[in-house]
């Protein structure tokens, strides 16, 4: 059985930087590790986008695009993420996209 696809209605991310909710990322902005965790331990970064886009186009890339745009170059140990949508096309479910 398929799971059906819905359509992306808005992009969204979330960003936990372990000392609480971020607001607008900015390039100067450094991501640390949550607190409490052991060597090893994996945790992700998510953030809310202070701006939208409309849900027309079909292409995750579109929407993985606008998100690296609105993460501003945070750094985490140095290094710029790669910002990846939490979201869904009628050919890419959020779940499968993220990992």
């Amino acid at each position: 059985m398929t799971r059906p696809t819905p359509r992306l209605a808005m992009v969204v991310a979330l960003l936990w930087a372990g000392c609480g909710w971020v607001g607008h990322v900015h390039a100067d902005f450094v991501l640390t590790s949550p607190a409490g965790l052991n060597p090893g331990d994996q945790f992700r970064f998510v953030f809310v986008t202070p701006e939208v886009t409309t849900a027309t186009s079909s292409s995750i890339v579109d929407y993985d695009n606008f998100v690296q745009t609105q993460a501003g170059g945070a750094t985490y140990n140095g290094q710029t993420i790669p910002w990846l949508v939490i979201g869904s096309t009628p050919t890419v479910n959020a779940i499968d996209h993220i990992g």
